[in-house]
């Protein structure tokens, strides 16, 4: 999940980054430096972003069609 896609499926799910950094157990501006693209998502921190976007009801299954068309998209211009 690239910087973009994270930050805009932390907005689809209704979350700041506060919270999003609350359910994970990091500090918020952990957050604001993964959107920002200052700091590289590992594996381990990805798993429970997803983790707790699906809480929020957004699946693994919805963040891979929103990858898709913002490629698509891309590829388009």
């Amino acid at each position: 999940m690239n910087k973009d896609v994270l930050k805009l499926v932390r907005k689809l799910a209704g979350m700041t980054q506060k919270e999003l950094a609350q359910k994970i157990g990091v500090h918020d501006s952990f957050i604001s430096k993964l959107e920002t693209g200052t700091k590289k998502l590992i594996p381990a921190t990805e798993r429970k972003i997803k983790e707790a976007f699906h809480d929020a009801g957004i699946t693994e299954s919805d963040i891979a069609l929103l990858i898709a068309v913002i490629h698509s998209r891309k590829d388009d211009k």
